[in-house]
């Protein structure tokens, strides 16, 4: 009763599962042992799962991946499609975010490597007054030393408004919140994510409702558990790995 599709490589990075069709889960969490405990080095990992449950709502959920994000509703899907070159919406949804964001911006990231377009975005926050809160993991088990060279390079031409956090969890969740939006799913800020994989990431607007303010209360407890670093100075790497990794994400 087991079948599996693998004779095919699908570019495929979303993480998403559906039981009986009547429940659906999304976000950045892979089926691996890690995930559950630590890897091999003692890193624990960090991430989140959301459950859409009912037949109705399963079914609307599947269905949007065939058509473009209606971002004017409350609760609704982004995604990339890989066999689809014309459905690669996520880069275009998460510029949007940070364009729009008028208080606070909040970026949790597994892989952080932003292209210019997205450094000049942050940045404009930066400029306008937002808030911008960025938490990486602080040893990364992929791709640690692009990630520190990042956000050392925002701190260094930060206005005094971005503010970086290392955890010490090997942080695979893949968040941005403003004041308007919260998504999570399984997008990094990378250019492999934005022009070559398949993702799916899950887009909410009503920041009162239980299930953003529980979201919100579990990232809080994130920061509390990371180190604040405010001063590029604080943040080391190896250039030459950092160069490296660039080219593979």
């Amino acid at each position: 009763n087991l079948s599996l599709d693998a004779e095919r490589f699908k570019a495929d990075h979303s993480k998403y599962y559906v039981i009986d069709g009547k429940t659906l889960f999304l976000g950045g969490i892979n089926v691996e042992d890690k995930e559950n405990g630590v890897d091999r080095e003692g890193r624990e990992y960090q991430d989140y799962m959301v459950a859409i449950r009912g037949e109705e709502a399963v079914r609307e959920a599947l269905a949007a991946r065939k058509e473009a994000p209606h971002t004017e509703r409350e609760v609704y899907l982004g995604y990339n499609d890989n066999e689809r070159r014309d459905a690669f919406y996520m880069e275009a949804l998460y510029l949007d975010l940070i364009e729009r964001a008028e208080r606070e911006l909040h970026l949790t990231m597994a892989y952080f490597s932003p292209s210019k377009r997205f450094t000049d975005a942050i940045l404009r926050a930066d400029g306008r007054g937002v808030a911008v809160h960025i938490l990486i993991p602080s040893r990364a088990n992929f791709q640690s030393d692009s990630n520190r060279r990042a956000v050392k390079r925002l701190l260094k031409r930060s206005s005094g408004n971005i503010h970086v956090y290392l955890s010490p969890k090997m942080v695979h969740t893949k968040l941005l919140r403003s004041e308007k939006t919260i998504t999570l799913g399984s997008t990094n800020i990378t250019k492999k994510a934005f022009a070559q994989l398949s993702e799916l990431n899950l887009f909410l607007k009503n920041q009162s409702s239980p299930f953003v303010l529980t979201l919100i209360e579990a990232m809080d407890e994130n920061y509390a558990l990371s180190t604040r670093i405010d001063h590029p100075g604080d943040i080391r790497y190896n250039p030459l790995m950092a160069f490296i990794e660039g080219f593979l994400v």
